[in-house]
């Protein structure tokens, strides 16, 4: 087995930019909301860009697994059920915070 090659960072702005350039209006809107905000629970995300709990979670669940959050439960005491997700920007995602990508909302450094 070979190791892959590691991509130029040209390569890597171009893979990202391809990523960005197939999101709709809202995943922007909900990356750039993550970006700000550094943190966002589901019911923040429901609240400020979804109809129902079910549609949010879907769409949540379709960016993690494209790798562009990260999605984490807190710890909880036992007996007190599951947390809400928290949701982050992912490492693969840095690439993507800029305004070139995201639009002119987003910041223009990755810190």
């Amino acid at each position: 087995m070979t190791p892959e090659p590691a991509l130029s960072s040209r390569a890597l702005r171009e893979q990202a930019d391809d990523v960005v350039r197939k999101l709709d209006t809202r995943e922007r809107a909900v990356l750039v909301a993550i970006y700000e905000h550094k943190v966002l629970l589901t019911e923040h995300l429901k609240a400020m860009f979804f109809g129902s709990l079910r549609r949010t979670q879907d769409q949540l669940r379709h960016l993690a697994q494209r790798g562009l959050i990260g999605t984490w439960y807190p710890p909880q005491p036992r007996g007190a059920g599951k947390a809400s997700a928290h949701h982050t920007r992912s490492p693969r995602a840095v690439l993507m915070w800029s305004r070139r990508s995201l639009g002119s909302r987003a910041p223009s450094s990755a810190t």
